[in-house]
């Protein structure tokens, strides 16, 4: 048999089990940091896939392969001050900051902190960027908590 023909068998296989195709184009390979060059190319090349490094994202979140930093979910920050900057805090009042935060942005890592463990310097920057939308700080100045955060939780 050829090479050729043992990728095909081998594709074919795969499409009767799961009723689906192999679309050649979009496939990738993830391999370990361990394991040589040598192979992922031997491999790559046997199969005719292309090599990855990254595994990509899966609704929103990425599938992490490595370290969880503070520059994994450095992406997650910048949605939240993202999405707090289309909004004034200024123009609404406290109640209505509170409530625009417990519904929008602390509905933003929840999936996350469902699939990943956060650091908890990551769980303190959210909290931070949190409070200081609810008690109007911006990057100008910073204006005075009038309760203590457990209260408004």
């Amino acid at each position: 048999m050829t090479q050729a023909t043992v990728i095909q068998s081998i594709l074919d296989q795969f499409g009767e089990a799961s009723r689906q195709k192999v679309n050649r184009s979009k496939t990738q390979i993830f391999f370990s940091v361990k394991v040589p060059e040598f192979l992922i190319h031997n491999i790559s090349s046997f199969f005719g896939f292309s090599a990855t490094l990254d595994l990509g994202k899966y609704l929103g979140a990425s599938l992490i392969h490595r370290r969880i930093t503070k520059l994994v979910y450095a992406e997650l920050l910048n949605k939240l001050i993202t999405k707090l900057s289309g909004w004034r805090s200024s123009q609404l009042s406290f109640a209505g900051r509170v409530t625009l935060t417990k519904a929008c942005l602390q509905s933003i890592p929840v999936y996350l902190m469902q699939s990943a463990k956060l650091c908890v310097s990551i769980c303190d920057e959210i909290g931070k960027v949190v409070r200081n939308f609810i008690w109007g700080s911006t990057r100008e100045g910073k204006k005075m908590h009038l309760l203590r955060w457990d209260n408004v939780c």
